[in-house]
């Protein structure tokens, strides 16, 4: 018959297992609070609006023949070969219209909107009503 060394565990094994346990768990802990600001951020409505507006609005900074931000900055106008895109706030959203025609909500959910343009790259600033502020600024080809 066999008989087994019943002396139990250790103190050092004790420690080492605690030790293991304690590591572990602060991993999780820390991989926990990464996955949360990760997903606050990627089910944010305004940080994805915001970027697909950044592509939308890049897209008329091409063949441009002049850009003019209005005295307030709160809008700009693109003029192009063949007409003047605009950007601007109109109460809580940021519209587009071509020739002062149409009315086209690009971002919404805004309580301001800042365009600067220095000669070679438009600053679009934009804060939202929930106090996010987001800014980016494009690079203007002449």
């Amino acid at each position: 018959m066999f008989i087994k060394n019943e002396r139990g565990f250790t103190f050092i094994e004790a420690m080492l297992q605690l030790f293991i346990i304690i590591v572990f768990s602060g991993a999780i802990l820390y991989s926990m609070q990464y996955l949360m600001k990760f997903t606050h951020a990627a089910y944010n409505k305004e940080e994805t609006e915001f970027e697909l507006f950044v592509q939308y609005f890049e897209s008329y900074l091409y063949d441009l023949v002049s850009v003019t931000p209005t005295y307030d900055k709160r809008a700009v106008y693109l003029e192009q070969a063949n007409a003047i895109v605009i950007f601007e706030q109109y109460g809580y959203l940021m519209r587009k219209r071509i020739d002062n025609k149409g009315h086209e909500p690009v971002l919404m959910r805004i309580e301001n909107v800042q365009y600067t343009y220095n000669g070679e790259e438009v600053k679009v600033y934009v804060k939202f009503l929930n106090g996010l502020e987001k800014e980016r600024s494009f690079y203007v080809p002449k």
